[in-house]
């Protein structure tokens, strides 16, 4: 059997200046921008990176987002070995590694299981939300009033590391000299006092 990645993150996303929570344009941003076939990348370049087969389910008694997030790319194969010769051989041969994604919407923690090696990781898809929710917006406030505008989405999606990698990480550590910490606002759901 293989073995899966599993990255765990805070899927943190507020909107416009007063950080409004991100379950409050979850149906009119959110949804349809993961849902609406955008892609972050040129149409005809690779690497692009797209959302497939989104949906909303129940896990647990929970709400959670789930779907694919697919890097569309392709391998460059220079030479190969044909009855014990180096040939050269040069091929492009398409690949779509992916990462299957569950966003719980209650507590907006994520879990992004990465299908192979070079499947798209957390810092990819940070990159992508922020994209393709940019693209949506833009799209959506073209023709409207001031009033009427979608806010800009704020898109902070953090790596939560596991307690054993921070352990390993500190155990040869005898003195930190500097330390910083950044705070994001945490989509409304607690006070940030």
């Amino acid at each position: 059997m293989e073995e899966k990645i599993m990255q765990f993150a805070n899927f943190n996303i507020t909107f416009g200046n007063e950080n409004q929570p991100m379950l409050d344009h979850f149906e009119d941003v959110i949804y349809p921008a993961f849902t609406g076939g955008y892609i972050r990348g040129k149409k005809d370049e690779v690497p692009r990176y797209s959302f497939s087969d989104v949906k909303i389910k129940e896990l647990n008694g929970e709400y959670v987002l789930v779907g694919n997030y697919i890097k569309d790319t392709e391998y460059k194969v220079i030479t190969t070995v044909q009855k014990g010769n180096l040939i050269s051989s040069p091929a492009e041969v398409p690949t779509a590694p992916f990462s299957r994604f569950i966003i719980f919407l209650k507590n907006h923690r994520m879990v992004l299981v990465r299908n192979e090696k070079s499947s798209p990781d957390v810092r990819s898809f940070q990159k992508t939300v922020r994209e393709i929710l940019s693209k949506h917006i833009n799209t959506q406030n073209r023709g409207r009033e001031k009033e009427d505008k979608l806010p800009i989405a704020i898109v902070h999606i953090v790596d939560i590391p596991l307690k054993d990698s921070i352990e390993e990480v500190l155990k040869g550590v005898q003195k930190i000299n500097f330390l910083k910490m950044r705070f994001f606002p945490l989509n409304n759901d607690l006070d940030p006092n």
